[in-house]
Order: structure tokens, then C-alpha cells, then sequence
């Protein structure tokens, strides 16, 4: 059934991992098509994928699985998007 995911009560469920897997898989595609953007226009895009992690690193939890996953992409934060300064003009 589509939607259901958004029937689900926020305690039910855990948003933090897929969140970050999106966002990830974002990153990637970003880095793949970063010779198609202009310099600042990458870059901004580089801010917002790590402005939106930092929302979702700061979402209330209190599932335990998901707070162990909130403090390993915190732990890791910055090596996260590493790949994509690297291409930072």
C-alpha cells in the first residue's frame, strides 16, 4: 500500500538511518554529476545536503537503535561528505 510509512506513528519507526541513506545516495549522485554545475552552484548544494543532515541529526529519538545510529553518523560526520569537498572549487 503507498503512504503507509506515513500512518506510522514517529515512535514506530526509525528515520534517522533511511534519512541518512537518502541523503547519502543524493550525495553520490551530486558527485557524479558535479562537472555538469557550476562551482557555486555545487557548493550550494554540497551546504544544503549538509544542512539537511544536521536537521536530521537533531530530530528528537528515542528508539535506541536509532540513537545508536544518530552517534555513529555523528561520530563520522564530517568524513561523510568528505568525497564531496574534495571536488569543491
Amino acid at each position: 500500500m503507498v503512504g503507509t510509512a506515513w500512518h506510522t506513528s514517529a515512535d514506530d519507526r526509525n528515520e534517522i538511518g533511511p534519512a541518512m541513506q537518502l541523503l547519502l545516495a543524493e550525495a553520490k549522485y551530486l558527485a557524479q554529476r558535479r562537472h555538469h554545475l557550476s562551482a557555486e552552484r555545487y557548493r550550494s548544494a554540497v551546504e544544503a545536503l549538509k544542512t539537511a543532515s544536521d536537521l536530521v541529526l537533531n530530530m528528537d529519538c528515542r528508539d535506541p537503535e536509532e540513537q545508536r545510529q544518530r552517534e555513529w553518523y555523528l561520530q563520522h560526520g564530517d568524513n561523510l561528505w568528505a568525497f564531496l569537498e574534495e571536488h569543491v572549487a
